[in-house]
């Protein structure tokens, strides 16, 4: 998305470079940004986060990168496990 048209979106809409914040691997960045099309739910509960500590964020859990964690069976027990 044009940086223009980003900047005038993400003051209502979740725009894909806020999204990608909630998938970041800092608890919390993860932890913010939960809305998936309007920014409101988001700024009234206090988790919107307007930028990433990073200007080209990591995302995904660190602990979750390898081949073995993305296969159908790992990612369905996945939630299940206790996380470290």
């Amino acid at each position: 998305m044009p940086p223009r048209l980003e900047a005038i979106c993400r003051t209502f809409l979740v725009t894909p470079a806020l999204h990608l914040i909630h998938h970041s691997p800092n608890f919390a960045e993860t932890n913010s940004n939960f809305g998936f099309s309007t920014i409101i739910w988001d700024r009234i509960f206090g988790t919107f986060r307007a930028a990433s500590a990073s200007d080209k964020p990591k995302i995904g859990l660190e602990y979750a990168r390898h081949a073995a964690d993305q296969t159908l069976t790992a990612l369905l027990i996945n939630p299940m496990k206790p996380q470290p």
